[in-house]
């Protein structure tokens, strides 16, 4: 779902700044805002507040890119450009903050603080319309409803008819804000969000993050899968205590992205969430009635390749897959084992491939640590962010991923004399 605006920041050694400038903005924008933020190549590395950037980013939608190379403030800006899927692009300072309070108390000295009132029209029509565009009629209908437009309402509405364009819904967004000046709270109440899903809360602490991921990965498999990505963070967070003392992120980072490549989505990860009873949970509260379900799939043992790409084509499934999917989760045990159906594939294969070879890397990063290698080893476990999507195009942004891996390797492996035998 694109963005109503996607705000871009180009960052060059100004995160604690950046994280109140994001912050501002997210507190001042639609609650459709979208992030994206460069890292230009910073000379220093702050791993706490690039963890607070990352979970804002992707709680948005968007995405901390933490790049290779400084190209100037241009090539940042054009680098988060090619994220974004707003509607409208706002590029940021990384020292930005809205001083709302300022302006606020400004307009009240002009107006006289009785003359003026305050309200986050936006959210409201986010929420009550979908779409905070609303809040341009909301806030018609609002002053309306106050008396401070001298026109009847019926020409109001009349201009939004001749106006021709979502005229019901206008007309709709018009009568919201009416409301809202007849009892702003009541509308504040119904606009309400309903409470977050602790799935969907971020992690607030290295341990929470440890313990989400571990319930999750026993959810995937089983509790011995999970245990397996426990221990490789548990050991990740220990040496780094010890080699590097006072230093953080490498944990971290070992616990985001082992995480990640560990519950690659697969048949039987897709069957669990669709038979989760959470899933026909929410298609009641967001549909009323009759409705069709339909299921765009490409599974790779039987879907069809594009004739021109050789790419797998997604097929229809009807809502005859619910009960498919159930019997599929349920046996998900033999996941990589020699009966598995699925496991065989060349994008099966090279996933299972992956988890291995990351942890013979953190091990590697882990055996050589010290407080000079620690920013390149944050860097060099970090490489699984840019792995993204799935089937073909996992494929094209695993290309420029290894790439990426083997030159970081090749960095580290350079920076420090290799061990030898002793004689």
């Amino acid at each position: 779902m694109s963005a109503t605006l996607s705000a871009l920041f180009v960052n060059y050694d100004s995160w604690s700044e950046c994280v109140d400038a994001v912050q501002s903005l997210l507190e001042h924008s639609p609650s459709s805002t979208q992030v994206i933020i460069v890292d230009n190549h910073s000379p220093t590395r702050d791993p706490d507040r690039e963890a607070v950037l990352r979970e804002l980013c992707e709680s948005t939608g968007g995405a901390l890119i933490l790049h290779d190379d400084n190209g100037g403030y241009a090539a940042g800006v054009n680098l988060a450009y090619t994220r974004a899927n707003g509607d409208h692009i706002l590029v940021c300072n990384p020292d930005l903050i809205f001083p709302t309070d300022t302006l606020e108390a400004r307009i009240a000295e002009t107006v006289g603080r009785d003359a003026c009132e305050f309200f986050d029209a936006s959210t409201l029509a986010m929420r009550l319309l979908g779409d905070s565009i609303a809040s341009n009629l909301f806030v018609v209908g609002y002053a309306w409803q106050k008396g401070l437009l001298p026109v009847s309402d019926e020409a109001i509405l009349r201009a939004i008819e001749l106006n021709g364009v979502a005229i019901d819904w206008n007309k709709e967004a018009f009568l919201w804000g009416r409301r809202a000046a007849h009892d702003m709270k009541a509308v504040q109440d119904l606009a309400a969000p309903a409470e977050v899903s602790p799935s969907r809360k971020l992690s607030e602490s290295l341990d929470e993050m440890i313990d989400r991921r571990t319930a999750d990965l026993t959810d995937y498999q089983n509790a011995a899968y999970a245990r397996r990505y426990r221990d490789l963070v548990e050991r990740a967070r220990a040496v780094e205590q010890d080699k590097s003392k006072g230093m953080t992120g490498l944990a971290e980072a070992v616990a985001r992205y082992a995480y990640k490549l560990m519950a690659y989505k697969d048949e039987y990860e897709v069957a669990r969430l669709y038979a989760d009873p959470h899933f026909r949970r929410k298609l009641g509260e967001a549909f009323e009635g009759d409705y069709k379900l339909e299921f765009n799939l490409a599974p790779p043992i039987m879907a069809p390749r594009d004739k021109d790409t050789g790419e797998l084509t997604k097929m229809t499934f009807g809502a005859w897959m619910l009960p498919a999917f159930g019997l599929l989760a349920k046996l998900r045990f033999v996941r990589g084992s020699a009966i598995d159906p699925f496991g065989k594939s060349a994008e099966r294969r090279e996933q299972r491939a992956l988890i291995v070879e990351y942890e013979a890397t953190v091990a590697e990063l882990l055996d050589r640590l010290d407080h000079d290698s620690h920013a390149l080893a944050v860097e060099i476990a970090s490489v699984p962010e840019d792995i993204r999507g799935y089937g073909h195009v996992k494929e094209r942004h695993l290309q420029a991923v290894r790439a990426k891996w083997d030159s970081l390797m090749a960095a580290w492996r350079g920076s420090r004399p290799q061990s030898t035998a002793a004689e």
